[in-house]
C-alpha cells in the first residue's frame, strides 16, 4: 500500500478517514517521505537507514537530524532532541543538540531547564567541543567551570578566593578536599577537634622515626631515581600511612600495588624533633649546671 498524502485535513487518497492500516509501504527501490507543509520532513531510504529535516540519510547513520538552515548554525529548535515531561501543568526539560557556525567542526550540547524557572527552553550544562574536551558548566577550554581534556583535567574558579576545587565525602560528611586560595592550593584531609577523641601527645616518636628504613631506588618503568620507602616495610612501623596488602592480586592474576602517604609521617617527624629538642635542652642544662 502507498501513501501519497498525510496533511493537516486529514487522510487522503488511497486511504480515507477512519481507516486503519499497521503497514506504510513504499514502491520497490524507493524512500519513503514524509512532508509537512508540502517540505519533506522525514525520509527512510531503502536501507533504512531515517532523516529528519532531510531528503538523504547517506553514510550519517540510522538515525540523522539535519538543519535546514542556510547559516549552519544548530539549536535546540532546528536540530535538537527534546525531553519533556508535563509535572504539575509545567514542563520538566533536558535536550541534547550540536553547535557550530561554519565548516564540519562543532560540538554537542546537553541542557537542563532550572527548577521551577517555568521556562521551556533549557540552559546549556555541559558540552562535547570540537576537540573531544568534556567541559562542565563553561563552553569553552579555560572557561571557569569543570573541564576534562585528552591530556588532563582542569577544575577553573574564576576568581582569586577561597575555592574548594574538589570535595571528598562519604555518606556522613566531607573527608577532605582540594582547596586553591590566590596562588596556593592546599590539599587538606579531616582534621577539625571536633571529630577527635582520646586525644594525647604522641609517645615514642623518635623510636618510631629510627625503625623507618628510607631508600633510594630506580623505578622499573622509566629507570628514573627516586627516594621513599618500601610499602610493606613502611606499613610495619606505620600502618596508617600505607594502603593495600603485601603482594595482592586481583582475580585475574594482576597485580594490586601498594601506595603509601608520607604526609602520616610529619606528626612522628615532629613528634621526634620535640624528643630531641627536649634531650637537648636537657644536655644543655647540665653542661650550665
Amino acid at each position: 500500500m502507498a501513501v501519497s498524502t498525510i496533511d493537516s485535513s486529514g487522510l487522503t487518497s488511497p486511504l480515507t478517514s477512519g481507516v486503519t492500516t499497521n503497514t506504510v509501504t513504499s514502491a520497490a527501490a524507493t524512500a519513503l517521505t514524509l512532508q509537512s507543509a508540502g517540505t519533506t520532513a522525514i525520509t527512510v531510504d531503502t536501507s533504512q537507514n531515517v532523516s529528519i529535516g532531510s531528503a538523504t540519510n547517506t553514510t550519517y547513520g540510522k538515525l540523522s537530524v539535519f538543519n535546514a538552515q542556510s547559516d549552519g548554525n544548530q539549536t535546540i529548535a532546528n536540530s535538537g532532541i527534546l525531553f519533556a515531561n508535563s509535572v504539575g501543568g509545567q514542563f520538566a526539560q533536558a535536550a541534547i543538540w550540536p553547535f557550530g557556525s561554519s565548516g564540519f567542526a562543532g560540538a554537542l550540547l546537553f541542557g537542563t531547564s532550572p527548577s521551577g524557572s517555568g521556562t521551556f527552553t533549557p540552559t546549556e550544562r555541559m558540552r562535547i567541543d570540537s576537540s573531544g574536551n568534556l567541559l562542565v558548566g563553561n563552553s569553552s577550554v579555560g572557561g571557569t567551570g569543570w573541564s576534562m581534556y585528552p591530556t588532563g583535567y582542569a577544575i577553573t574558579n574564576g576568581s582569586t578566593s577561597t575555592f574548594t576545587h574538589i570535595s571528598f565525602q562519604t555518606s556522613s560528611s566531607q573527608k577532605g578536599y582540594i582547596q586553591t586560595v590566590g596562588a596556593t592550593t592546599n590539599y587538606n584531609g579531616s582534621s577539625d577537634y571536633r571529630l577527635k577523641k582520646n586525644v594525647t601527645p604522641l609517645p615514642n616518636a623518635l623510636q618510631t622515626i629510627a625503625q623507618l628504613k628510607p631508600v633510594k631506588f630506580n623505578w622499573i618503568e622509566d629507570n628514573s631515581v627516586a627516594y621513599s620507602f618500601i610499602a610493606h616495610e613502611l606499613q610495619e612501623v606505620v600502618p596508617q600511612a600505607v594502603g593495600g596488602t603485601k603482594d595482592e592480586v586481583d582475580e585475574n592474576g594482576n597485580p594490586v600495588y601498594q601506595g603509601i602517604d608520607q604526609s602520616k609521617l610529619v606528626c612522628f617527624l615532629t613528634a621526634a624533633i620535640q624528643e630531641l629538642k627536649a634531650e637537648l635542652d636537657e644536655l644543655k642544662a647540665k653542661v650550665n649546671a
